[in-house]
C-alpha cells in the first residue's frame, strides 16, 4: 500500500497548493468527526445525570457550531479534490498518450490495441478511483482512528489497549491476501485487455467478416474469450468480496468483547455511565473508521494493477533517435548509404542480412522482390522506426541513429501501403504534415496526387469529411490524398511503400507520371513496389531476396541479366497472355 500511496503523491506533486489546501480543510473535518462522539460524556455527566438545562443547551450550541465548521470544511475539501482528480487525470492521459506515440515500432506493433485503450478505459480510472478513496475515506477513517485512540486511552487505557489489538487484527487479514488478490485482479485486467482488441478488430474487419460470412465464427471465437474473461472476473469479484468479509466478521467478534468488558467496568464503578457510553461511541466509530479502512484495500489492489500497467508505458525508454537535437539540413536530396545493414526481430528472425548500398543524392531508387524479402523492413529503417541489429546507415555521411528521430521525419515525406486517414476533413488530411500551407500549396499538392479533380467536384471540396479510417472512400482516393499529404511538404527525401498498390491501371499510370515528374527535381526518392511498372524508370533498381541485394541495376540491365527481376517482370507481363496450343499469345498483339 506504501509504495501506491508513493507514487499517488508524485502524480499530486504538479498541484501541491491545491493539496495542502485540500489536507488544511480534510483536517477541521476529520478532528470534527474523531471527536464528536465524546460530547456524549459531557452531555451525560454534566447536563443528564445532574439534570442540569442551561449547560445541555451550551453543549448543544458548542456541537452545532463546530458541526458547522466541519461540514462548511468538507464541502471546501470536496471541491478541492475534484479539481486535485480532474488535473491528475488530465496530465496522466497527456503523459500516457505521448509514451505511447514514442513507442518503439515492434513493441507497438507486438501489443494488442485493446491493450492501448484498455489501459485509458479501465486503468486511468481504477487510479482515479483509488486516489480518491484514499484521500477521503482512507485519509479520514486514518485520521480518526489515530485521534480515537489517543481519547480512548485518555478515558481507560486497558479498554483501549483491546481495541487496538483488535483493530490490528481486523487490518492485517486483508493485508495476507493481498497478494492473491493483486494476482486475480492483474489476471482480469489481462483478460478485459484481450477482449477489447477483439471488439475492436470486429469493428475494423466488418466489411470482411459480412463478406466472408464469418459472423458464426468470430461469434464462436468471442464466446471463448468470454469464458475465459468470466472465470478472471469470478475470481477478482471473490478475491474482492474475500478483502470485505475478513474484516467484517473481525469487527464483529470485537464488538461483543467490548460490550461485555466495557459493561462489566461500568458495573464495578471503575468508569462512570458517560465514559462507556462516550467509550462505545467512539469505539464504533473506530470500528467503522478501521473496517473502511480495509474497505479502501481493493480499490488500492486493483490500482496497484493499473500502476504498474501505466509505470510501465510511462518509464520505457523507446524514444527513437534521442541522440542530437538537430537534423542535418535537407534543402536537396541527400545521399543515403548502407554498410553491412542487418536487421533481426525480437524473436531472432532476420529481416536483413548485410546489406550494402548506395542511394545517390537526387537519384530515385526503387526496392523490388518477393514478399518477406525485406523491403518494407529497409524503408521503416530508413525512416527511423527501426534501428539496425548491426551495421550503419548513413544520411550525408551521418549515423541516422545519431539524429533526433522526430526532428528527422519532419523534414522528408512517406507514404505508406495502407493509407491512414484521421477523422476530419480531406483538408486537414491533407495538411496535417504542414498545418501552416495555404489552399494553394494544397490544391498544388493534391494535383500532383491526381486526386484534385475528384475533390473538387465534390460538393463540400476540401471540406469534405472523412470518416473513420476513411470509409466514405475508396482505397485508391486514400492513397492519393495520402500521396498529396507527403508531397505538401516538398521533402528532398519522398519515402513510398507500395503506393500504387490498390490503384486502377489509369491512376497507377497517373501516379506513376507524377513520381517521374518529382525526380527531375533536387530530391531523394526511395520506392518500395511490387508492380514493376511502377518503377521501371528508376535511376536504380535493387532486387532483394531474403533479406539479402540479389541484383541491382536500372530496368533494362536487369532484364539483360535474366535473373529474379527478369522472371518477375515476365510474370507480371504474363496477366496479359494466353495459352494457345501450346504457345503464348499476347492479348495485346
Amino acid at each position: 500500500m506504501l509504495a501506491v500511496i508513493g507514487k499517488l503523491w508524485s502524480f499530486m506533486q504538479s498541484c501541491r497548493s491545491r493539496v495542502a489546501l485540500f489536507l488544511l480543510a480534510a483536517a477541521v473535518e476529520m478532528t470534527v468527526l474523531a471527536l464528536a462522539p465524546l460530547s456524549f460524556k459531557f452531555i451525560i455527566d454534566r447536563a443528564i445525570i445532574p439534570g442540569d438545562r442551561e449547560v445541555f443547551a451550551l453543549i448543544l450550541l458548542i456541537i452545532g457550531t463546530v458541526g458547522i465548521f466541519g461540514i462548511a470544511a468538507g464541502v471546501v475539501g470536496d471541491r478541492l479534490l475534484a479539481g486535485i482528480n480532474a488535473a491528475v487525470q488530465q496530465r496522466l492521459r497527456m503523459r500516457l498518450f505521448s509514451a505511447m506515440q514514442r513507442m518503439g515500432t515492434e513493441r507497438f506493433q507486438a501489443t494488442p490495441s485493446g491493450e492501448h485503450v484498455s489501459r485509458f478505459s479501465v486503468d486511468l480510472p481504477a487510479i482515479e478511483g483509488a486516489m480518491t478513496s484514499m484521500m477521503t475515506i482512507g485519509l479520514q477513517s486514518l485520521s480518526v482512528v489515530a485521534m480515537s485512540a489517543v481519547v480512548l486511552f485518555s478515558l481507560q487505557w486497558s479498554m483501549a489497549l483491546i481495541i487496538l489489538l483488535g483493530a490490528a487484527l481486523i487490518y492485517l487479514g486483508p493485508q495476507l491476501l493481498e497478494r492473491r488478490a493483486r494476482s486475480a485482479f492483474a489476471a482480469y485486467r489481462e483478460e478485459f485487455g484481450e477482449m477489447t482488441a477483439d471488439v475492436g478488430e470486429s469493428v475494423r474487419g466488418h466489411a470482411i467478416i459480412q463478406g466472408f460470412s464469418l459472423q458464426q465464427t468470430v461469434m464462436v471465437r468471442f464466446a471463448d474469450r468470454l469464458r475465459g474473461l468470466f472465470v478472471s472476473h469470478y475470481r477478482r469479484n471473490a478475491a474482492s468480496a474475500t478483502l470485505d468479509r475478513v474484516p467484517m466478521v473481525s469487527l464483529l467478534l470485537m464488538n461483543f468483547g467490548i460490550i461485555g468488558f466495557g459493561s462489566y467496568l461500568a458495573l464495578t464503578q471503575v468508569i462512570t455511565l458517560g465514559d462507556l457510553v462516550a467509550f462505545f461511541t467512539i469505539y464504533t466509530s473506530m470500528g467503522n473508521a478501521v473496517y473502511n479502512l480495509t474497505a479502501v484495500l481493493p480499490s488500492v489492489v486493483d490500482a496497484r494493477v493499473s500502476l504498474d500497467r501505466v509505470t510501465e508505458l510511462l518509464d520505457m525508454q523507446e524514444v527513437e533517435g534521442g541522440g542530437l537535437q538537430t537534423v542535418l539540413p535537407l534543402q536537396t536530396g541527400p545521399k543515403l548509404r548502407m554498410d553491412s545493414l542487418s536487421y533481426a526481430y525480437s524473436d531472432g528472425r532476420e529481416a536483413l542480412k548485410r546489406v550494402s548500398l548506395t542511394i545517390e543524392a537526387g537519384s530515385t531508387v526503387a526496392f523490388v522482390g518477393p514478399s518477406g524479402s525485406g523491403k518494407s523492413t529497409l524503408l521503416q529503417l530508413l525512416l527511423g522506426l527501426r534501428e539496425p541489429s548491426e551495421g550503419t546507415l548513413l544520411l550525408n555521411e551521418a549515423d541516422l541513429r545519431a539524429l533526433d528521430g522526430e526532428l528527422y521525419r519532419s523534414c522528408i515525406g512517406a507514404v505508406f501501403q495502407e493509407p491512414f486517414l484521421f477523422r476530419g476533413t480531406l483538408l486537414d488530411n491533407i495538411r496535417i504534415g504542414k498545418p501552416d500551407s495555404s489552399m494553394e500549396e494544397v490544391a498544388a499538392a493534391a494535383q500532383q496526387a491526381d486526386i484534385a479533380s475528384y475533390i473538387e467536384a465534390l460538393p463540400d471540396g476540401y471540406m469534405t469529411k472523412v470518416s473513420e479510417d476513411g470509409g466514405n472512400l475508396s482505397g485508391g482516393q486514400k492513397q492519393r490524398i495520402a500521396l498529396a499529404r507527403a508531397l505538401l511538404r516538398n521533402p528532398a527525401l519522398l519515402l513510398l511503400d507500395e503506393v500504387t498498390s490498390a490503384l486502377d491501371p489509369l491512376s497507377e499510370a497517373a501516379v506513376g507520371r507524377t513520381i517521374s515528374k518529382l525526380s527531375r527535381g533536387k530530391r531523394t526518392i526511395v520506392i518500395v513496389s511490387h508492380r514493376l511498372a511502377t518503377i521501371a524508370n528508376a535511376d536504380r533498381i535493387f532486387v532483394l531476396r531474403d533479406g539479402e541485394v540479389a541484383e541491382w541495376g536500372t530496368h533494362d540491365e536487369l532484364r539483360k541479366k535474366r535473373g529474379l527481376y527478369d522472371q518477375m517482370w515476365e510474370q507480371q507481363s504474363g496477366d496479359s497472355t494466353i495459352e494457345t496450343g501450346g504457345t503464348r499469345r499476347c492479348m495485346r498483339c
